[in-house]
């Protein structure tokens, strides 16, 4: 299995709704795995800072 084989393994395992992004609440659990402690509104600001606040897009979808 190649690299994006492995990112798009791990980014379907974490886009738990299947839309193709990741949302503040999914993204916010995958960093809290990494143990990294955002709020959602901490989150959400992220999000609205870095794109157009959908989410974040997914792997080549």
């Amino acid at each position: 299995m190649d690299k994006q084989q492995q990112y798009k393994r791990v980014f379907s395992h974490l886009d738990k709704n299947g839309d193709g992004k990741l949302s503040p609440p999914e993204l916010q659990v995958c960093m809290g795995k990494i143990g990294e402690e955002l709020s959602l509104e901490e989150m959400v600001a992220e999000l609205m800072a870095s794109n157009d606040g959908g989410g974040v897009d997914g792997l080549g979808r």
